[in-house]
C-alpha cells in the first residue's frame, strides 16, 4: 500500500515491452486471466490486459475467480463459452463494470479511459493516484 493508502498491483515478472500498438500472441500468466480471444488464436493488445484486469476485480469483488476448473481444457472452455455469472451482491455499477472489463468481444470491451470514467469509479481521484 502507497503512503497515502492506495493500494498498488504491479507483477512486471513476466511483462513484454511493446510500444502501444504493438501485438503479441505469446502465452504467459495464470490460466484463469487468459482472455478469450488468445484462446481463439488472436493476437494480444491492451484490450486483453484490460480482460486480465477485470478477472483480477471480479476475484477481489466476489471471493473467487470468474472462471474455474482443476481441467485445463475445461477451464478455457469455460473462458471461450462461459457464462460469466455474478452471484455476489453487489452494486449495479460493480456488475456493470465487471461486464465491460469481461466482454468476450475485445472490441466492445471498456476501455482504460472508460474504466476511469466509470460510475464505479465516481469517487477516485485518478490524477492523486498517479501521482503515488
Amino acid at each position: 500500500i502507497g503512503w497515502n493508502g492506495y493500494l498498488k498491483v504491479t507483477d512486471f515478472g513476466l511483462s513484454k515491452l511493446t510500444d502501444r500498438f504493438m501485438e503479441a500472441k505469446t502465452f504467459c500468466g495464470s490460466p484463469i486471466y487468459t482472455c478469450p480471444e488468445l484462446l481463439a488464436g488472436d493476437t494480444f493488445t491492451a484490450a486483453s490486459d484490460i480482460y486480465g484486469i477485470g478477472c483480477i476485480l471480479y476475484e477481489m469483488l466476489v471471493g473467487d475467480p470468474p472462471f474455474e476448473s482443476d481441467n485445463l481444457a475445461k477451464l478455457y472452455d469455460k473462458i471461450k463459452d462461459g457464462i460469466l455469472k455474478i452471484d455476489a451482491p453487489l452494486s449495479s455499477q460493480a456488475h456493470s463494470l465487471l461486464k465491460g472489463l469481461m466482454d468476450r468481444n475485445p472490441l466492445n470491451r471498456l476501455t482504460i479511459k472508460d474504466t476511469k470514467d466509470h460510475p464505479f469509479f465516481a469517487t477516485i481521484d485518478w490524477t492523486a493516484i498517479e501521482g503515488c
